[in-house]
């Protein structure tokens, strides 16, 4: 993760404020894993955490591509959120259910809670 990467996902950590799962992937584990897992309606949800540079969503490797689609074949919702950083205003970001289209759902610290589980209950009714 880059310095930038590390930053968001402790805002990320500290806006969520409930219970969840840091990954940190070490020699011997899957490549491409998530970087967290949020709580949903008492079900684990994969996150990948990315920054936005110059309005685009910083460097996605192929090995987390290959595992968010095999998660997404085994059943799984999973999510991609990037932030960008606000200048004295900490992190706002967008967020999709990882494969999906269009812009992507916004977040701040007071609605990030709202808008994942949101998106991921949307997702499981449509399965």
């Amino acid at each position: 993760m880059s310095p930038q990467e590390i930053d968001f996902k402790r805002w990320f950590v500290a806006a969520w404020g409930d219970w969840l799962v840091r990954i940190e992937p070490r020699q011997g584990g899957d490549v491409g894993v998530s970087d967290l897992m949020v709580v949903v309606d008492r079900r684990l949800v994969p996150v990948e955490l990315k920054v936005m540079v110059d309005g685009k969503v910083s460097g996605i490797r192929p090995s987390q591509k290959v595992w968010h689609r095999q998660a997404a074949g085994a059943g799984l919702v999973t999510l991609l959120c990037a932030g960008e950083k606000r200048l004295g205003k900490g992190w706002s970001g967008l967020a999709w259910v990882w494969g999906g289209k269009g812009r992507g759902q916004a977040f701040d610290r007071s609605s990030l809670v709202l808008v994942v589980s949101s998106m991921v209950r949307e997702e499981w009714s449509r399965r």
